[in-house]
């Protein structure tokens, strides 16, 4: 029987520590730490002033890189350092939300830096980078270069109108973009400053998980070199819009990163080819692209920490101690993202520690510590949410979701990868803790099904949820078919290209080329109207929703207390007025018109009802003659109701 370490790469010859000598050595070491206390206030200073605050962000995320050690490759430290920073920022959004500085770019940076001068001096390490590469790498980031290609397809020829249709679909992101724009506003987190974005944000969306809308407002501040919200909520929305996409592809990279680290060392760069590029075609032109169109920010950078989380559970780095504070920032950063999927985390938790559990009995001390920190960080977003909406009443929301995903499609996927990971869970623990994992997941979603179903009667908005995390399961282990793989795919041997090694060569090349071609036709947008090429064409913008609020935003103040009814009549989506309060910073009061256009209720109801002065916003002269008859009926409601006659898009 085959026995594997646990880490998916063979561990790198560790660099040894640093020790401080006595007399005039320590003081040299001394004067290296000071001096780089020093430079982690200059730099933010010095790009601050040169108006370059955005090279401030990879500058840290290549410090935090540099000081791990766990890893082989460049790409592997720079992925455990974007997870850790996605689990250690929205926690600091805690002290900047109180702190005098806000999201000022120079503070933020300074004392970053400061803290991880001080943790390298602590742990004596130096920064250092691995010179190691695998070819599988080079898979992994052209496959994620191909997902950025593709996602940013549309917006080639956009200009900030047309970038603004391309995102105007999403609902959600209408909302989530209130809430950044609100943490813009008041320099932290909304959940702490309730009575001052009441007006701004829609109460239900006060309590809604906030970290990655305080990284992105922190990441704006740095973009734009000014950590103060813009005077116009159209100045904001030109850098958000970049966000969600972005995000899209991040997911992309974690995905498929995870599923190489997952596979381990076994899975070799022409054995990765087809099985990434069949990975990438579901994520890219399959079910999970509408997740991008919907507008489920969220979501997205949720599923990509827990596809991250999944895959170091289930065959852990090599370094204990940085396993256990790269889970437990994981579990933090998924608490302040998107946490639906904790259930899951949950068992594949207790696997991990079962598992592993005679290599973490020397860390027990760590390990207590490590789950007292992420409980307490992680639960101060959940009790905050939960608070505001109970859990049973938030599972069963009847929300907007308009994905409903192929079904056979992803049973099918499922089927393949727990087949191939069942026959390789006899010899490699990893697989074992996958296929708990693919278990645990269907089940979650049974659960979700079953109480949906006795709730409402209904299978609704979270079963759809449910079953986007069990996509994400699927595609990380698709790296199971490697043995399946070789069966078509020979190894071919370094050297010098003899015609012997050509043909060899070839017999590599070709089947793993003929599979990823094959993987392409089948899922990719080219052979049929699918809703992905409809989205790679740009059809699947918005104008009219995104030309209507904007133009309703340059005639109308912001902040004025109102409701917003954008409305040319029945048949018209709600996301002209959703959009148009969010960019007028009344979301807190205008929701009610936004949920107003999806029912079958009439605008006297509606106006009754308000609890503020309602603003009907239209051109069309049935509406106008409609609201003044009304008016006429109802003289008591002349003080409350407003027509605002602007032209709006045909």
């Amino acid at each position: 029987m085959n026995v594997e370490t646990p880490g998916a790469e063979a561990p790198v010859a560790d660099v040894p520590p640093v020790r401080v000598p006595a007399g005039r050595d320590r003081r040299r070491y001394a004067l290296a730490v000071g001096a780089g206390l020093a430079a982690a206030w200059l730099v933010p200073v010095l790009t601050h002033v040169l108006s370059v605050d955005w090279v401030v962000p990879l500058l840290m995320w290549l410090a935090v890189a540099s000081l791990l050690r766990a890893g082989r490759t460049v790409l592997d430290r720079l992925m455990f350092a974007l997870m850790l920073l996605l689990g250690v920022v929205p926690v600091a959004g805690l002290l900047i939300t109180v702190w005098p500085w806000g999201l000022q770019p120079v503070p933020v940076a300074g004392f970053g830096f400061s803290a991880l001068v001080l943790i390298a001096a602590l742990l004596r390490r130096p920064p250092r980078l691995p010179r190691a590469f695998r070819p599988a790498d080079l898979v992994t980031l052209g496959l994620s270069a191909l997902s950025l290609v593709a996602v940013f397809w549309p917006y080639r020829h956009a200009d900030k109108t047309g970038r603004f249709a391309l995102i105007a679909a999403g609902g959600d992101y209408a909302s989530h973009f209130s809430l950044y724009d609100a943490i813009r506003g008041v320099g932290g987190y909304v959940f702490l400053n309730r009575t001052q974005t009441a007006g701004q944000v829609w109460d239900a969306y006060q309590t809604y998980p906030q970290g990655l809308h305080f990284t992105a407002s922190l990441l704006a501040s740095f973009m734009r070199s000014d950590g103060t919200q813009a005077a116009s909520a159209v100045t904001e929305l030109n850098t958000f819009v970049w966000f969600e996409p972005a995000t899209f592809v991040i997911m992309c990279l974690a995905i498929l990163w995870a599923m190489r680290w997952l596979a381990g060392p076994g899975l070799r760069a022409w054995l990765a080819l087809p099985a990434g590029t069949f990975g990438a075609m579901y994520l890219l032109f399959g079910d999970p692209l509408q997740l991008l169109w919907s507008g489920y920010w969220p979501e997205i950078a949720g599923l990509a920490e827990f596809a991250i989380l999944i895959a170091v559970l289930a065959r852990p780095l090599h370094r204990v101690r940085e396993q256990v504070v790269l889970v437990t920032a994981l579990i933090v950063a998924i608490c302040w993202t998107y946490f639906l999927m904790l259930p899951i985390i949950g068992v594949a938790i207790l696997v991990w520690l079962v598992q592993y559990r005679r290599r973490l009995r020397g860390h027990r001390r760590l390990v207590a510590v490590a789950a007292v920190v992420g409980a307490v960080a992680g639960s101060i977003m959940i009790y905050v949410n939960f608070v505001g909406w109970p859990a049973a009443d938030h599972l069963a929301t009847v929300g907007g979701s308009i994905l409903h995903p192929d079904m056979r499609t992803l049973l099918c996927i499922t089927g393949v990868v727990f087949a191939a990971a069942t026959a390789a869970a006899w010899r490699q623990p990893a697989w074992r803790a996958y296929t708990v994992m693919v278990l645990t997941t269907g089940a979650f979603v049974v659960f979700v099904a079953v109480y949906l179903k006795i709730k409402i009667h209904a299978l609704d908005y979270f079963y759809y949820k449910a079953t986007h995390v069990a996509m994400i399961v699927a595609v990380v282990g698709m790296g199971s078919l490697a043995p399946l793989l070789r069966t078509v795919i020979r190894r071919s041997a370094p050297g010098r290209p003899t015609p012997r090694r050509i043909l060899a060569w070839s017999r590599t090349a070709i089947p793993a080329l003929a599979l990823s071609v094959a993987a392409v036709a089948a899922l990719g947008p080219f052979l049929s109207p699918t809703f992905a090429r409809t989205y790679e064409d740009g059809h699947l913008a918005w104008p009219w929703p995104a030309q209507a609020a904007l133009r309703t935003v340059a005639v109308i103040p912001p902040r004025t207390g109102e409701l917003t009814l954008v409305w040319a009549g029945r048949g018209i989506p709600a996301h002209a007025t959703h959009w148009t309060e969010v960019l007028l910073r009344d979301h807190g009061h205008g929701w009610r018109a936004q949920m107003w256009t999806g029912s079958h209720l009439s605008l006297e109801w509606l106006f009754d009802h308000s609890p503020y002065r309602v603003r009907v916003v239209t051109d069309n002269p049935k509406i106008i003659s409609e609201v003044q008859d009304l008016l006429a009926r109802r003289p008591d409601l002349r003080e409350k109701v407003e027509i605002v006659v602007i032209p709006l898009p045909a």
